[in-house]
């Protein structure tokens, strides 16, 4: 297993990839609220942990016009076209979409509720705390 980024690094890629993205989609007025920030252990094929972890963030979109998620979904897929991710799942429009770049994934999702509240968070590879193998 080779060198990684550290925790702190995958974090704080995890942070500007999402807010570039909102960024890009959502109009001027949006705010982001936090709604899950984590590190995430990884296992191996046996559910074993490895010693790496996964950085996480995820947001919840307010200020927005929800009746315009399928527009979001649409800006979205041609800033990821634009800025090197590839769609892995598209259930789109105004539902669910997923990309990844250097193994990093970020999604958008909205909810199954009336007022179809739109999230939208990124997922890190698995890195050593430190970037490098931890000693066994």
């Amino acid at each position: 297993m080779g060198n990684t980024e550290t925790m702190p690094e995958a974090q704080a890629r995890v942070e500007r990839e999402t807010n570039a993205a909102a960024s890009a989609i959502f109009p001027p007025g949006f705010t982001l609220s936090v709604q899950s920030t984590l590190s995430m252990p990884c296992a191996d094929i046996e559910d074993k942990g490895t010693g790496q972890s996964r950085a996480s963030v995820n947001y919840w979109v307010d200020n927005i016009d929800n009746r315009r998620n399928n527009e979001y979904f649409d800006k979205l897929k041609t800033w990821w076209a634009n800025n090197g991710w590839e769609i892995e799942t598209d259930k789109s429009p105004d539902d669910y979409m997923n990309a990844t770049k250097d193994e990093y994934k970020m999604a958008i999702q909205t909810t199954i509720t009336p007022d179809r509240r739109v999230s939208i968070g990124t997922n890190s590879p698995c890195v050593w705390p430190n970037g490098t193998p931890e000693p066994r």
